[in-house]
């Protein structure tokens, strides 16, 4: 049985939560209590503005242990965690049970440090 205050019960009573950037309503993830929407995700770049996607591999390559990969529209690796949102330095990350979870640097994460 949940406590009537569980992440478990919140989600379950359909809680939402707000994305950092933009302030868009998401669904409620007690993993994750910062990440940026879709929209947000979607307008990921680098420092100098040029746009950056990222993804997992994990399903091409079972055997790595970090899958997060990140490059540009032109196909060209962009080889790190930090990006920017509407001038917002942001890290992305592999999330738990896979995917991308992309929040606000300076954030402590499930990762059990701050997201620098």
């Amino acid at each position: 049985m949940f406590s009537s205050t569980s992440p478990a019960r919140r989600m379950a009573e359909g809680a939402v939560q707000a994305c950092p950037i933009c302030g868009a309503s998401l669904k409620a993830n007690p993993r994750y209590p910062d990440h940026v929407c879709a929209g947000c995700e979607a307008r990921t770049a680098d420092a100098d503005g040029r746009s950056v996607r990222y993804h997992n591999a994990a399903p091409d390559h079972p055997d790595l242990i970090d899958s997060l990969r990140a490059s540009y529209a032109d196909g060209t690796p962009y080889r790190s965690e930090t990006c920017y949102i509407d001038g917002v330095k942001c890290r992305a990350r592999e999330a738990h049970m896979g995917g991308v979870v992309v929040r606000p640097a300076g954030k402590k994460g499930p990762w059990g440090s701050p997201n620098p």
